[in-house]
């Protein structure tokens, strides 16, 4: 939706007019609405809280919602005053906030964090905190309203860093100047203008190591340009190794001989030994990568940047596993995961894991791996990892012949039914063929009475009313946040799929989800897809269902970066030849129509399947990483359907994180949707992981629509066409 823009700051007296109007409101907010309290002509009956203060019905005023059309037609003024005479706190903090989000430059320091003050835990406070922190050291506000801000919080974003340094400076305190400098010098992310405007007013401060440390970090993020830029202030030894590390990061030819021709010191330096590593890796030399990586320490805070590392260590630990890799390999495999370095966050987790399945699956030490597991399910922080973390202390317990303990990790992972670990917790503990029950998603009245009366509840509905359906996404993570039981969230989730349907509300449990808050109910909803006519090869309801929720949230008008579209996000070219094979009537035009859309993609999905054997797995490999995948893996990993490797193995096997999370997801919406469409076709997850019928080559329908992957680490998905690139706005229109 197109936002009318005001004039800039200055610019014209209307403006003056709209911020002294909100500013107004903004510092007699609590007293209107008290003194409305005791007025006998409000616009809508209202609650009163213990505080005196009115909380408008659940149900929004006609006044809230004129507010907040106005408001989203850029008529602040207008928008102000109605939402005054509303008496509605919520359709008061929701038109600033429509002011906030879509004139951020405008706003200023003050107005940011006086409704920021008001209004905790509202839709963008983190988006519109880095905007207060950049608006301070933009506009160069006073130290003692800078000392003052960061009196209260830290630092997070660079602005908000020189900010502070600037207001230490001011002060004396040099030593804190350059702490907060050094902190942003050292980020890779920091852009040539602003490195431009910390060199002119900082540069007194930094020393030949902060640049050194530049130059170094931009390696490690692959800014190769920038570093060669930042090695222009170090001596000409340095401007050398980042021209080299240069062709190490890209994987060039003959980049390794100019690696050795550098002197010994700098061939030391553990950013060049990250570009060495990296060059092995993309040019498949693992064996040279690995020994790289075995010469690094194994402490996060001694390598320069840990997570770059780990990256490495990640793809090359994976990569080491095969079955043409010999027990050094493996031992180097182990060794290379089990030295992440952290303590914490999804390095630690992802590095335990990866440490404690090599042990007990590559190396058959069963001891070593249970240490592994269970440090993983001490900092597992999602359901998810808490699953993976349990099914396999279950696996390690069973290869040391300990079946009681191996059985309760099983009972503990299983509870977690929505769950690709659970699900296969639960076929160890003799549930592979009972269906998963999903708790029911009503609320308590009680529940739906203290969700109504909260004002982010109600500021949404006065945006359903008022709005389209992106001006709501972005209240879905600040509900997560505001609410912390399943009751609230269902009733919470009720309100949303009212006024968003299946896509919102499966965004919204994954939302809940990441806050370990089980609204499962709604995260896999029945009623998500119109019916649609079977044409080609059957496939089963229960499937394009599970790959309609992974590929577009069953959104029908989603579309990608690359132009696939709809429910079953289809490429136009592959829709065509899809309807040619199968003599249906097809117009381009018609492609975004959800019956024809998930006609066309089951019919494909059925196709797919069948050219791949009757194998789900191998099916999903082809549709997100390419068609050559499937046949490159088996033939590095093993065929799982002629029993030559466990299929639990091989898909977890998956060198591309993004494809093997993929498969996983797919997998487990695949047995919830059996269970709640189908529960009679219910069957255990390692029989839908064998499927398939083995055969010599794989053959892969023309009309595939999966492309080949472009690199060999892919993990983020494409976003829906059109999604906002700035700062605040790509928070808000379902973009993520």
């Amino acid at each position: 939706m197109q936002r009318a823009q005001l004039a800039p700051s200055g610019g014209s007296r209307r403006l003056k007019d709209v911020i002294g109007s909100f500013m107004r409101i903004n510092r007699f907010l609590r007293i209107s609405l008290i003194a409305l309290a005791a007025t006998t002509a409000m616009v809508t009956p209202g609650f009163v809280s213990q505080s005196g203060m009115v909380l408008a019905a659940s149900e929004p005023s006609s006044a809230a919602v004129e507010a907040a059309r106005l408001a989203l037609k850029g008529d602040f003024v207008a928008a102000g005053q109605a939402a005054q005479r509303s008496g509605d706190e919520a359709a008061i903090k929701l038109v600033e906030l429509i002011y906030l989000r879509d004139h951020p430059n405008d706003a200023g320091y003050q107005r940011i964090l006086a409704f920021l003050d008001t209004a905790p835990k509202w839709p963008l406070s983190e988006a519109l905190l880095k905007r207060a922190e950049r608006s301070l050291y933009v506009n160069k506000e006073s130290s003692e309203l800078i000392l003052a801000h960061f009196a209260r919080r830290k630092p997070v974003t660079d602005e908000g860093s020189l900010a502070l340094a600037r207001a230490l400076l001011a002060t004396g305190d040099t030593k804190g100047a350059r702490a907060q400098v050094q902190k942003v010098w050292a980020d890779p992310e920091a852009t040539a203008e602003l490195e431009k405007q910390v060199a002119a007013e900082f540069g007194d401060l930094l020393t030949e190591d902060d640049n050194k440390r530049r130059m170094w970090r931009l390696v490690y993020a692959q800014e190769t340009n920038a570093a060669i830029r930042a090695a222009k202030r170090l001596p000409s030894e340095y401007q050398k190794a980042a021209a080299v590390a240069q062709k190490l990061v890209r994987g060039e030819k003959g980049a390794d001989k100019l690696y050795a021709g550098l002197p010994s010191a700098m061939r030391q330096q553990l950013g060049m030994r990250y570009a060495l590593a990296r060059y092995h890796r993309v040019n498949d030399n693992y064996s040279k990568a690995r020994e790289v990586l075995l010469g690094v320490p194994g402490d996060a805070d001694k390598i320069g940047d840990a997570e770059a590392w780990w990256i490495e260590r990640r793809i090359v630990a994976r990569r080491s596993v095969g079955l043409d890799d010999n027990k050094a390999a493996r031992k180097a495999a182990y060794k290379i995961s089990a030295a992440h370095g952290f303590a914490d966050g999804d390095e630690a987790v992802e590095g335990e894991f990866l440490a404690g399945w090599i042990a007990l699956r590559s190396l058959n030490d069963p001891e070593t791996a249970l240490r592994h597991f269970q440090r993983l399910a001490a900092i597992a922080p999602s359901r998810t990892e808490k699953a993976r973390a349990g099914y396999w202390t279950g696996r390690a317990y069973e290869a040391m012949g300990d079946k009681g303990s191996a059985k309760a990790a099983y009972r503990e992972a299983s509870a977690y039914s929505t769950i690709y670990y659970g699900q296969l917790a639960r076929e160890k503990i003799g549930l592979g063929k009972v269906p998963e029950e999903i708790e029911s998603g009503k609320a308590s009245s009680a529940a739906q009475a203290r969700v109504a009366q909260d004002e982010v509840v109600r500021a949404f509905k006065i945006m359903t009313e008022a709005g389209t359906k992106n001006d709501l996404y972005m209240f879905l993570w600040s509900f997560a946040n505001r609410f912390d039981t399943t009751d609230e969230m269902n009733a919470v989730a009720s309100i949303v799929w009212d006024a968003g349907g299946a896509t919102m509300a499966v965004r919204l449990a994954k939302a809940a989800a990441a806050q370990n808050v089980d609204i499962d109910s709604w995260g896999y909803p029945v009623r998500a897809l119109p019916d649609w006519k079977q044409v080609g090869k059957p496939i089963e309801k229960p499937m394009v269902y599970a790959l309609a929720r992974q590929e577009s949230e069953f959104n029908p008008n989603a579309g990608s970066k690359v132009g696939a579209q709809g429910l079953m996000q289809i490429m136009p070219g592959t829709a065509k030849l899809i309807a040619k094979q199968h003599g249906i009537k097809y117009n381009p035009s018609q492609l975004m129509n959800p019956e024809l859309n998930v006609t066309l993609g089951a019919a494909h999905l059925g196709d797919l399947v069948a050219d791949h054997g009757g194998s789900y797995v191998l099916t999903l490999v082809s549709y997100n990483a390419g068609p050559r995948r499937s046949r490159e893996w088996i033939k590095e990993y093993g065929d799982f359907r002629a029993g030559q490797v466990d299929p639990v193995d091989w898909v977890e096997s998956i060198p591309f994180q993004e494809t093997r999370q993929y498969v996983q997801k797919v997998m487990q919406n695949l047995h919830v949707y059996r269970s709640r469409l189908a529960p009679k076709t219910v069957r255990p997850m390692t029989a839908d992981l064998m499927r398939g019928a083995r055969t010599d080559s794989l053959n892969v329908a023309s009309t595939s629509a999966a492309p080949e992957a472009a690199a060999p680490e892919a993990t983020a998905d494409a976003a829906p066409q059109g999604c906002a690139k700035s700062s605040i706005a790509s928070l808000i229109t379902g973009c993520d």
